[in-house]
């Protein structure tokens, strides 16, 4: 079932914290299963799935379908949601559920790495990998989770990954690194060392996010790497997403930064300009164009610009 379409005047215009906005709240009291919303993503019939500390729930724009150990997830802590050929791949601290035709399958981390949580999942050359924030990188395969060595226990730290050329990048707290094969994987010095929190990219045009060092933006037409300065950015950058019209959304602590590339301008949108609480976890653009905001303890909210068009 589609979502409920949801128009909205400004998606891409600078925001002030004087200019008021409106969102739409989506709680435990609505039927989200926990109210600390960690991850988005929208499957092909387009449902919105949403992952929290408390479970994941699946969202038809009007009413929650939840899912947690009860139907043999890993455990309720959802981390990251990927949606491969079909298949919903849940990330969790420990590791990997998957869900198809809603039948849920589990594979946890081995040994020593069952205390790390998933940061991202992506496809790469036919093969699923599993990122982690701590414990490294996974290959997904014949009902395991394998580890696969990295270059030092800095690397170890992924924060997101990126495929790109035949290429898989990973943004982890020693730098970028990348694999032509899955195996080995080397450090691309074209990119500052810096900690990186997230990746986000639209039309040949990824933005590697830093937590304290500002972004560092790779287009890929003409290959040229450029730094932001991090004096444009008040707060850490936690994660983000580039949306359609080419706006920035990144979620820190202190409310969500919009930034214009073109024009290298970041505005703040925080609970003074209407947001419900400040403290947010991840953004994320669904096919209809709705941007929707997960916090830290508040549930979601559907950002709606400063009017509403249904």
């Amino acid at each position: 079932m589609r979502l409920i379409v949801l128009l909205f005047a400004v998606m891409t215009g600078f925001f002030t914290t004087a200019q008021k906005y409106t969102f739409v709240t989506y709680s435990t009291e609505e039927g989200l299963p926990q109210s600390q919303v960690t991850a988005f993503e929208q499957d092909s019939l387009g449902y919105l799935w949403v992952g929290t500390l408390g479970g994941l729930a699946r969202f038809n724009g009007e009413e929650f379908v939840t899912y947690s150990t009860k139907d043999g997830m890993v455990n309720n802590r959802v981390t990251a949601l990927k949606l491969i050929n079909g298949t919903m791949f849940v990330g969790h601290d420990g590791g990997v559920s998957t869900i198809l035709n809603d039948s849920v399958s589990s594979f946890f981390f081995p040994g020593s790495f069952k205390s790390n949580n998933v940061s991202d999942i992506i496809s790469f050359k036919g093969e699923v990998y599993v990122c982690s924030n701590g414990g490294g990188l996974f290959l997904l395969k014949n009902g395991k989770l394998t580890s696969i060595d990295l270059i030092d226990e800095d690397s170890k730290r992924i924060r997101a990954a990126l495929v790109s050329d035949d290429r898989l990048y990973l943004a982890t707290r020693a730098g970028i690194l990348f694999t032509n094969d899955g195996k080995r994987f080397n450090k691309d010095k074209r990119f500052p060392s810096y900690s990186y929190s997230d990746i986000a990219h639209r039309s040949g045009l990824v933005y590697f996010m830093t937590f304290t060092e500002g972004l560092v933006t790779w287009n890929m037409n003409n290959n040229r790497i450029q730094s932001v300065d991090s004096d444009l950015f008040p707060y850490s950058v936690f994660g983000g997403l580039a949306d359609k019209g080419g706006t920035l959304w990144m979620n820190t602590l202190h409310g969500v930064l919009s930034y214009d590339h073109k024009s290298r301008t970041v505005s703040l949108i925080n609970n003074a300009s209407g947001l419900p609480v400040d403290m947010i976890s991840c953004v994320f653009e669904d096919r209809d164009g709705n941007l929707w905001i997960g916090s830290q303890g508040k549930g979601m909210f559907r950002f709606s610009g400063s009017m509403f068009t249904y």
